[in-house]
């Protein structure tokens, strides 16, 4: 199968990681009480020019682009007010003013705006909702990916490696021989996850031993097992599996009145 343009724009523009500004609502769910969303007020960040970004402003092609910074900030969720430690790095967006001209800004500095990305969040942040169902040790491993996820792609994607090879055991616990044995083992029986698990199994295998992981790679593989976890653990969606293999062995409907 090869790849298409459309297939390459899709891929690359997987995932999670969100840039926000001071005193803005992230798209960060709050990780005490899940329903709330982390807001980054001015008085709860800090924001400092990294020691090499002031260097180069003494580069005569200097531009407000080149500037870098890093942060540390208390984001606090507006419905439980519960703070998140975040800590991060920063640089310049370049917004243009397309207000009315007699408030047009006076000089170009003032289109720029400090955007925040995040590498580290204290309590981790769940990148999806793991399914109440799933196994706890499952649930150990995804959260550990979700803790390097902002800060190591490859290393998270070695988490995420683990990770599957516990689902697959949970699965078939009767798997054996290497990561790819166990994801094959379950070709026949799983159908609906299996493609999606040997693509994980794939990027698991990259962030593992060549460290090569990208921020699209890592959200693929979030999303990939985040379908395959609520087929297999979210409740609505194991019954009507559980009623499909009634009805496959009784060739019929299971109810005969």
């Amino acid at each position: 199968m090869s790849l298409t343009p459309d297939d390459y724009e899709v891929y690359i523009n997987y995932k999670f990681v969100s840039k926000f500004g001071v005193n803005s609502k992230t798209n960060y769910a709050c990780p005490h009480c899940k329903s709330g969303s982390l807001v980054c007020n001015e008085e709860k960040v800090n924001i400092e020019e990294t020691p090499n970004s002031k260097i180069e402003r003494a580069d005569e092609c200097w531009e407000q682009e080149w500037a870098r910074y890093s942060f540390n900030a208390n984001l606090i969720c507006d419905k439980c007010k519960e703070s998140t430690f975040c800590v991060g790095i920063g640089n310049l967006e370049f917004y243009p003013y397309n207000g009315p001209e007699e408030n047009a800004p006076s000089r170009i500095e003032e289109c720029y705006a400090i955007e925040l990305s995040p590498v580290y969040f204290e309590p981790s942040i769940e990148i999806f909702e793991i399914p109440k169902q799933c196994p706890e040790k499952i649930t150990i491993e995804l959260n550990n990916a979700f803790k390097l996820a902002f800060s190591d792609f490859s290393a998270a994607g070695n988490r995420i490696r683990s990770c599957l090879e516990l689902y697959i055991l949970e699965l078939n616990p009767g798997a054996a021989g290497s990561l790819h044995s166990k994801v094959e083992s379950i070709k026949q029986s799983e159908p609906s996850v299996y493609e999606l698990l040997m693509a994980v199994k794939w990027l698991g295998n990259e962030g593992t031993h060549e460290a090569s992981l990208k921020e699209y790679d890592l959200a693929f593989a979030f999303t990939a097992l985040q379908h395959c976890l609520k087929i297999t653990y979210t409740s609505n969606q194991s019954e009507l599996k559980k009623l499909a293999s009634l009805i496959n062995s009784n060739r019929g409907s299971i109810i005969k009145i």
